[in-house]
């Protein structure tokens, strides 16, 4: 399923079984011949799919770097994010080169706000892995970190130009975080898709998540067109 989100820069969302192998294929056509590829992961999710993702881009002909963190919340800070800069400019990234986030919201987060910033943007694609960084933030353009005293205070909007979510990934996601992911869905359903809240309500979803996951990303969608069509008539 592709959905279009209409921003000032529209990007596509594609949400496919498989899609995480396609990878390369799907950012080839948006990247200038010769372009190169800084992954940012985190040391849980790496470990599972950085190879897949990493042989996808190269048989595109798109040559990788990678930075790893160590997985958590607490790495969201503007110390890790120095790292991601210091990876880049040591790899000679270019404004021609291109950022591939993979993994959950700390991964989009901090890989999002890098690209916001380093050379003044550069591109950036998210290859969500958790429910809750596919159904939500993946999709906006919000990046960031947080600092001492509060989340989130430091950021930028920075639309990625493509969001891969290959809910194939969800297979290996901890049960919390599944939840957590669900939660979320739930709050879509009751804002803006009633259809997707029955089904929920039914139990008829957990196993068929690539409706909901898509479905949820529509939602968003709808609300964020509904509420700039809000602010325009006020």
């Amino acid at each position: 399923m592709v959905i279009e989100i209409k921003t000032d820069k529209p990007y596509e969302v594609i949400v496919e079984d498989g899609v995480l192998d396609r990878t390369g294929e799907e950012i080839a056509p948006l990247v200038r011949p010769g372009s190169r590829a800084m992954i940012v992961s985190e040391s849980n999710v790496f470990p599972i799919y950085g190879e897949r993702l990493k042989a996808s881009l190269e048989k595109a002909g798109i040559h990788t770097a990678e930075f790893v963190f160590e997985a958590g919340e607490p790495q969201k800070q503007l110390s890790t994010v120095m790292q991601i800069y210091e990876a880049l400019a040591e790899n000679d990234f270019t404004r021609s080169d291109i950022i591939v986030t993979l993994g959950g919201g700390v991964a989009g987060d901090m890989g999002g706000f890098a690209a916001a910033t380093f050379l003044r943007g550069i591109d950036f694609v998210q290859v969500p892995t958790s429910l809750l960084a596919q159904v939500d933030a993946s999709v906006g353009g919000k990046t960031g970190v947080d600092l001492p005293f509060g989340k989130n205070l430091v950021g930028a909007f920075h639309q990625p130009r493509l969001v891969l979510a290959d809910p194939q990934t969800l297979s290996t996601l901890p049960d919390a975080y599944f939840t957590d992911g669900m939660g979320e869905v739930i709050k879509y359903g009751c804002i803006a898709d009633a259809a997707l809240f029955d089904k929920l309500e039914q139990g008829q979803v957990i196993d068929h998540l690539r409706k909901p996951s898509a479905a949820a990303c529509c939602a968003k969608s709808t609300l964020s067109r509904k509420t700039r069509t809000t602010k325009a008539d006020v």
